[in-house]
């Protein structure tokens, strides 16, 4: 099965066009302003949230795999795990530190 891209598709000077690789959908969305920056982040927005319904409506199974991604936490490691590494790192360095005092000392 295909993957659903948002493909950029040009268009006349106020109206953004982008497409649906699969369907090949057309969405269009005017702007105003692109030398504005809150006007280009609600563009990508208005653009993104057709995507998203586009998505629930005509490809469901992406749509739920995105939305599984989007809830799930991100890497398997926990915080806790990193701490006793980092203490293990200080430990070493220390030891080598101490090492390096012995040798100075000699």
């Amino acid at each position: 099965m295909p993957k659903a891209n948002l493909r950029s598709v040009r268009g006349a000077t106020p109206l953004q066009t982008y497409e649906c690789t699969v369907c090949k959908t057309k969405f269009v969305q005017k702007f105003n302003n692109l030398g504005d920056q809150r006007a280009i982040a609600e563009l990508k927005a208005a653009i993104l949230d057709q995507w998203d319904k586009h998505l629930y409506t005509a490809h469901r199974r992406q749509w739920d795999s995105l939305q599984k991604r989007r809830t799930s936490p991100r890497g398997s490691k926990k915080p806790e795990a990193e701490a006793p590494h980092e203490t293990d790192r200080e430990k070493t360095g220390q030891k080598i530190l101490g090492d390096i005092r012995d040798v100075d000392e000699s």
